[in-house]
């Protein structure tokens, strides 16, 4: 299913940036006024158990905070409330998939979307309130739930951002009926969207600039924040697991997961440490020539993943209690210092962890520069979890 694309000729409109605070609180879900549902509050802060091994590499910039950042200022962890937003009237625009309501309250639901509205075109006129042409928007009849964020292409913020939104909204039978407006999808987005027993009829891809629908729904993201999982991302991961048919299969399986073929932060001396992950047993892995379903399948009969920070590792959210994860992650990680942490904690993993210095070219973004890990650390970060 398809949408009408718009007309050409552009409009300007300001927009507010309001947060989901603005809509009232409801006991059910009314879908004829602006409304939201929360489904689980979320839950207070909890200390995450001490790492079975961790260590920060003297050759970053600031060891010391490093190890601030992990086990200091993010020492507890928690999850985010599950919550789902009616909005009659909404509006989705762009392929960013920023929602506004009648009276163009841009909804920043996400904790990326105040730094996605200037690539999308928002320009800043003053405190929370931006500017950009749009074609008039394209009414459509009946009722849609937003499922696609900014960053679609991603497969763990797919994953784990994005999909739970569905699993949300598929505990409203009133929405039963209504389209899943998505982006372009790639092979393994339909396969998870597949595995979620979303029907091919429901899913209309967002391909004008903006589309107002008679209700428009909008659940909540996987992540509160960059660190910050909720309780429907758990559920929809456990939901994937048990789908998995011989999970006995894959069983006392240890993955290393290699970013070799990543266009950016990579494991610079990658064979040396996976020699090392090799002497216990781990076998090298590369998740971006899998399908999902294999992908799937081959992570939740596993007992350890270990490997760089980045979008493979998000299988090991499939992992069973008592598994283990060993994350090797670049210095300078500010907002991402502890997600794999926290994920490990939710998902009832023991975790190693350790942080080594950039290498390489130093003109790229800190967030794409390839890394090092000392080989002594990683042995112990291995021997700690054998």
């Amino acid at each position: 299913m398809g949408l009408d694309q718009p007309a050409t000729s552009g409009l300007s409109r300001q927009f507010t940036l309001v947060n989901r605070d603005h809509f009232p609180r409801q006991n059910t879900l009314d879908m004829a006024k602006p409304s939201q549902l929360v489904v689980a509050p979320g839950t207070a802060l909890e200390p995450r158990p001490k790492p079975a091994y961790f260590a920060v590499d003297q050759r970053v910039a600031d060891p010391e905070k490093e190890l601030r950042l992990r086990f200091e200022t993010f020492v507890e962890t928690r999850l985010g409330p599950s919550f789902l937003l009616s909005i009659p009237g909404g509006s989705v625009l762009t392929q960013g998939f920023f929602v506004a309501d009648q009276d163009d309250n841009l909804l920043v639901d996400s904790f990326r979307a105040y730094g996605q509205v200037g690539r999308y075109g928002f320009n800043e006129i003053k405190p929370r309130v931006v500017q950009r042409n749009f074609p008039p928007s394209i009414p459509q009849r009946g009722s849609a739930i937003v499922l696609g964020i900014q960053t679609n292409a991603n497969y763990f913020h797919w994953l784990m951002e994005a999909l739970p939104r569905l699993w949300l909204a598929n505990r409203f039978e009133s929405l039963g009926k209504s389209v899943v407006l998505v982006p372009d999808l790639t092979p393994w987005m339909r396969d998870m969207l597949t595995a979620t027993d979303v029907k091919p009829g429901r899913l209309a891809l967002l391909s004008a600039e903006a589309t107002s629908w008679e209700t428009l729904a909008m659940p909540s993201r996987g992540l509160a924040n960059i660190h910050t999982f909720t309780w429907h991302a758990l559920q929809l991961m456990d939901m994937l697991r048990a789908r998995v048919k011989n999970l006995a299969a894959g069983a006392g399986r240890r993955l290393f997961v290699s970013r070799s073929k990543s266009a950016s932060r990579q494991i610079e001396n990658e064979d040396e440490v996976f020699a090392i992950a090799e002497t216990y047993g781990f076998t090298r892995v590369f998740p971006q020539d899998l399908n999902f379903n294999d992908q799937l399948a081959l992570f939740a009969g596993a007992e350890a993943v270990a490997g760089a920070l980045g979008a493979g590792l998000a299988n090991a959210a499939f992992l069973a209690p008592g598994g283990a994860l060993i994350e090797f992650a670049p210095e300078q990680r500010e907002g991402d210092a502890v997600l794999f942490a926290n994920l490990a904690h939710h998902r009832g993993l023991r975790y190693a962890g350790v942080v080594g210095p950039f290498c390489g070219d130093q003109n790229r973004a800190f967030d794409r520069r390839n890394f090092l890990i000392p080989t002594a650390a990683a042995a112990d970060a291995f021997a700690a979890i054998a």
